[in-house]
């Protein structure tokens, strides 16, 4: 199996259309590559030692599994998988959620976009609204 790890909001599909949709992509992976124990991580949750925990996690998952891909389920995870990405040397996948994008990415969002070796839209309309965000 290939070293891949899967970052989300949340893995509860009652929570909402992302952490569904998260649960699918850890559901497919997982049949795909037979990968019994793919590691997901899910948080950063809202408080400050809850964001800290997020990243200590996914930091030692680098250093212990040196994985080959990173999925992000959700934009806003960018800017610390871009930094882990400097490190580790993964490959980089970010799905992008119609209207959380529509609007164009913040700073934190934007952050990175250079780095991301795919971006996976959920519809031709967040294809056509986020094409902008890597440099020329």
């Amino acid at each position: 199996m290939d070293r891949i790890s899967v970052w989300s909001p949340s893995f509860e599909p009652a929570k909402g259309g992302i952490e569904a949709l998260s649960a699918d992509v850890v559901e497919a992976c997982s049949r795909e590559w037979d990968a019994k124990g793919l590691p997901v991580w899910s948080g950063p949750g809202r408080g400050v030692f809850s964001k800290l925990g997020f990243c200590w996690r996914v930091f030692l998952d680098g250093v212990t599994r040196r994985p080959r891909a990173v999925i992000l389920m959700h934009v806003h995870l960018l800017p610390l998988a871009t930094l882990l990405k400097k490190v580790f040397g993964f490959r980089l996948a970010v799905w992008l959620h119609g209207i959380e994008v529509w609007d164009g990415p913040d700073r934190r969002e934007i952050y990175g976009a250079d780095e991301v070796d795919l971006f996976i839209a959920i519809s031709q309309v967040t294809v056509a609204r986020t094409s902008g965000w890597r440099s020329a």
